[in-house]
């Protein structure tokens, strides 16, 4: 794509703090220390 010199191309810097995936029990006190569980937490709506 960088090659076609009609096509305008922009890049925006934006900040991807992700939850880990978890695959096992034992990882999620570090998904917890890091805060990914808040940062997840915020983004969803509990019932």
């Amino acid at each position: 794509m960088s090659t076609l010199s009609d096509l305008s191309c922009e890049y925006i810097a934006v900040e991807t703090m992700r939850g880990q995936q978890i695959k096992d029990p034992g990882q999620l006190d570090g998904w917890v220390r890091d805060d990914s569980a808040a940062y997840i937490d915020k983004l969803c709506k509990w019932s």
